[in-house]
């Protein structure tokens, strides 16, 4: 797929190199000189085989340490360290000092049978203060199904959602090292997905794929407890982003759930909605395509990127099957979310970070095992393939210390 456009983007890629440089208004700086180093960290999952690979076909897992202060991103360094494909791609966190990442792993290789992937529990915490040189400091093992991961902002709180087990771990963070403190259950088949605080640092949304609800928490120091919920009008949500002050969150899912004895349709009904935490109602809903794997604010608020996998990760016999994913990029505006540009992606893509400036985006793509490049300008999407970063093992999880 990619040499359909390679030469067609090699100018694009000489003149976005050209403009980094001299220093252009609205692309990264080519250096960092007094910036403050913007670390992006990557989870890469060498588990997952392709059609047609068998055991012998798998690479290490590694969680890579990328500085995006500069343009074109660079891996600074790697360390081997368990991660997991399934699930959404927020299985990282990032403190806000970028001292510390949390990386989890929702699956790991069936000891009775290498042809299989079970669900896993692990947790590492992974020391980033030397970027060159991550490593990993403290292993913990917290539920089935280990997928999202967040931190607050004070730097004194992780959660984990164990997706498989139903349950919700909570942990102290204190150095280099966390302390866990309890577990909330929540109810069978629930399947927790993914964590978020809120700004205040005092609340924290759980969003549950299985029951289609937002759990919500209340955090008082090193306590948190359940203290509510939201039922939502979507199928399998599993993240929400804060906007304004917190009252307002953006959701994804499978649109709106089907009347009882309607067909599954073979194109999932992918959409993103405005939810109202105070009423539990949607406010809108745009259409994003077939197979959301992420959504991410800019870092202004004012745009979301959407990953979507456009039926890239199907067979290509599946009548749902594209030989390409899309990113598209969204105006998030007065409680309204229209679309703005959209652009082709490799195959079955992930997680995506914005530049701080709002004009550059990473993207995980786990077919490729890279992560690809895009600039935006505002109006138009397009990828720079020279930047694209390449790995040994399928990037799936990403984060830095603002993205969530």
């Amino acid at each position: 797929m990619k040499m359909r456009y390679r030469f067609a983007m090699c100018a694009f890629a000489v003149s976005v190199c050209c403009a980094c440089t001299s220093g252009e208004p609205g692309l990264l700086s080519s250096g960092h000189e007094g910036q403050r180093l913007r670390l992006v960290v990557s989870a890469n999952d060498g588990k997952q085989l392709e059609r047609g690979q068998g055991p012998q076909d798998r690479t290490a897992d590694s969680v890579a340490v990328i500085d995006f202060t500069r343009y074109p991103p660079k891996t600074l360094g790697t360390v081997l360290a368990p991660a997991g494909l399934i699930g959404p791609p927020v299985s990282v966190a990032v403190s806000t000092d970028q001292k510390l990442a949390l990386v989890t792993a929702s699956v790991k290789v069936d000891p009775s049978d290498a042809n299989k992937l079970i669900p896993d529990d692990s947790l590492s915490v992974i020391d980033i203060s030397s970027p060159t040189h991550p490593a990993v400091v403290q292993s913990l093992h917290t539920g089935a199904g280990a997928e999202g991961v967040a931190i607050n902002r004070a730097g004194t709180l992780a959660l984990v959602t164990n997706t498989t087990e139903g349950t919700v771990s909570v942990f102290s963070i204190a150095g280099r090292q966390l302390i866990p403190l309890n577990k909330i259950m929540l109810e069978a088949g629930s399947r927790p997905a993914s964590a978020e605080f809120l700004a205040n640092g005092k609340i924290a949304l759980v969003v549950c794929q299985g029951s289609s609800k937002i759990v919500r928490l209340s955090v008082d120091g090193t306590k948190v407890i359940r203290v509510g919920e939201i039922s939502l009008d979507a199928k399998n949500p599993s993240l929400a982003l804060p906007i304004k002050d917190g009252s307002l969150v953006i959701v994804n899912g499978n649109g709106h759930a089907p009347p009882k004895g309607t067909a599954r349709p073979k194109l999932r009904d992918n959409k993103v909605s405005i939810v109202d935490l105070s009423t539990g109602k949607i406010v809108s809903t745009t259409d994003l395509g077939p197979g959301d794997e992420n959504i991410g604010l800019s870092p202004d608020g004012k745009y979301l990127e959407a990953t979507v996998t456009n039926g890239s990760h199907s067979a290509p016999t599946a009548p749902d099957f594209h030989d390409f994913g899309l990113m598209k990029i969204f105006r998030v505006n007065n409680a309204s979310i229209t679309p703005v540009a959209e652009a082709k992606t490799g195959h079955w893509c992930q997680g995506a970070i914005w530049s701080d400036d709002g004009h550059a985006i990473l993207l995980q793509c786990a077919t490729e095992k890279e992560i690809e490049v895009f600039h935006f300008d505002g109006k138009k999407l397009t990828q720079d393939f020279g930047a694209n970063l390449k790995f040994a093992a399928d990037p799936v999880g990403i984060a830095t210390s603002t993205s969530h």
